[in-house]
């Protein structure tokens, strides 16, 4: 998913992703097939969660005062 979803954060597209990996996301729900083809947030809410959920997994996130 971070290959799908990090590019998408800094306002590009994915790569070279495997559709299986595109259908994921899509079937987890939190991101739809635009329009035009392309991956789009299904909710604009997801957007927020989705930046924090990756923050705390790449060592941001502070929990009872000790970063991790």
């Amino acid at each position: 998913m971070r290959a799908i979803i990090e590019p998408m954060l800094a306002g590009g597209t994915p790569g070279h992703v495997p559709e299986d990996d595109r259908r994921f996301v899509v079937e987890l729900g939190l991101l739809r097939r635009s329009e035009i083809g392309g991956l789009t947030v299904a909710n604009p809410i997801y957007w927020e969660i989705i930046v924090r959920a990756l923050a705390g997994a790449t060592g941001g996130r502070h929990e009872r005062g000790v970063a991790r």
